[in-house]
């Protein structure tokens, strides 16, 4: 029996301004749905990194903080991409192309990525090579959020079409600070927020996430012409896949997925 774990840290912001400098316009989940070992392997990974980047034990090593020039990022990015046992789900939205409340209520726009990434957690513990046993998903915790009030009754009850929940033996979300694994979804999440995120020049960078592309459920089945490609249980753009066109990082240009 394979017991798994999943761990889940965002990236971007929840402001609705997204035309303030301070605020973005891409929101998004990175999510790692990992056994055991690849548990204990993503655990070494972050000590390693944190003692050749000089990190306090007690510090997390954040992409923002820690890892912030092309080459440090670029050497993370393919550490990153040795990992085994561990498949990553990504989960995000452009603010500026989603309606109502969505964008304009905080709790609303968590949930509804939140959603996405649990129901595409759920269908990977599903599909997991093997027998299995207890899955565990944990959710980083958001500063200013009463996650129990208001996130897990809306994952539990409010998303449609979810997976069966029998293995699920828990649904939490926890301080970062607790968990090494949740130091290697933020460096996931950092990954995906450089191929988003354009610079002063309107620039982005999208080789890192090129570089842990292996690591994406499905991601295998790309320029294939599969249905069952990355697109949308291992990469989910929202609120429509469209929005992948003319990313050149995205390298599968026939997708039919992104193309339909």
């Amino acid at each position: 029996m394979t017991d798994l774990y999943a761990y889940i840290d965002e990236t971007g912001d929840l402001g609705a301004n997204y035309n303030n400098p301070g605020t973005s316009r891409y929101f998004g989940m990175a999510g790692l749905v990992m056994t055991s070992a690849g548990a204990a392997a993503s655990r070494q990974l972050i000590m390693s990194l944190k003692h050749e980047f000089q990190v306090p034990h007690s510090t997390n090593l954040s992409w923002k903080k820690h890892v912030r020039d092309h080459e440090r990022r670029k050497y993370v990015s393919q550490r990153l991409a040795t990992l085994e046992g561990v498949q990553a789900i990504y989960v995000f939205t452009d603010k500026q192309a989603v309606q109502g409340n969505y964008v304009n209520h905080r709790g609303y726009l968590y949930n509804y990525v939140a959603g996405k990434m649990f129901k595409n957690i759920l269908y990977s513990a599903r599909h997991w090579e093997g027998p299995q046993n207890d899955l565990k998903v944990r959710f980083a915790h958001v500063r200013g959020f009463d996650h129990g009030a208001v996130s897990e009754p809306y994952l539990r009850h409010r998303v449609q079409n979810l997976p069966s929940l029998e293995n699920l033996s828990e649904l939490s979300w926890v301080d970062a600070r607790a968990y090494k694994e949740l130091d290697v979804a933020d460096l996931f999440a950092g990954c995906l927020n450089a191929a988003l995120k354009r610079d002063r020049y309107g620039n982005t960078e999208g080789s890192y996430l090129q570089n842990i592309w292996h690591l994406v459920r499905n991601a295998d089945q790309c320029e294939t012409n599969s249905q069952y490609c990355a697109i949308p249980l291992g990469f989910m753009p929202m609120p429509h896949y469209g929005l992948l066109q003319g990313a050149q990082w995205f390298t599968c240009e026939e997708c039919p997925q992104v193309n339909r």
